[in-house]
């Protein structure tokens, strides 16, 4: 690698504050390559202009649009059902909230470790609330109790 070239590091970008900032940084070390989801969301179009726009400013080449929108079909969320209401913010319950969108970032993060791989990228990044985080791992503790269930069946 020439010695002005910079590792590449896949950025899972909405467009929102959270990505632009974590895009920001991760430029000042890394090449960046852009991975954006349209998972059937309210606000998809929204969300990919503004993926464009921040693509564009930053000027990166690298840059993926990637289809999820099974996780519409699976359903569950105010953000893909709009026959779901959205509920307003309560950061004082201790509900998951009707936006989250059961195991989202780990769609996201497996789409985004694939691209890096092919890429061979340094860097991954793509930042959770700690509120999506929490529910992320809720719905992972519950994929492993069923896994676990799984592996008690005899095979036949």
């Amino acid at each position: 690698m020439n010695s002005s070239e910079k590792n590449i590091a896949v950025i899972a970008v909405s467009g929102g504050l959270d990505s632009c900032v974590t895009a920001a940084i991760a430029k000042q070390e890394f090449e960046l390559a852009f991975a954006h989801f349209n998972y059937g969301q309210r606000t998809e179009k929204r969300e990919l202009k503004a993926f464009n726009d921040l693509a564009d400013f930053l000027n990166v080449e690298k840059q993926l649009v990637i289809d999820i929108s099974h996780l519409s079909e699976i359903g569950g969320s105010s953000l893909t059902d709009k026959k779901i209401e959205v509920s307003p913010a309560d950061l004082s319950s201790k509900e998951i909230p009707t936006s989250y969108v059961p195991f989202r970032n780990a769609n996201i993060l497996a789409a985004c470790v694939s691209w890096a791989e092919v890429l061979k990228a340094k860097g991954l990044c793509r930042k959770i609330l700690q509120v999506t985080l929490i529910a992320e791992l809720i719905s992972f503790l519950h994929l492993k109790k069923w896994f676990s269930l799984e592996q008690n069946h005899q095979q036949v």
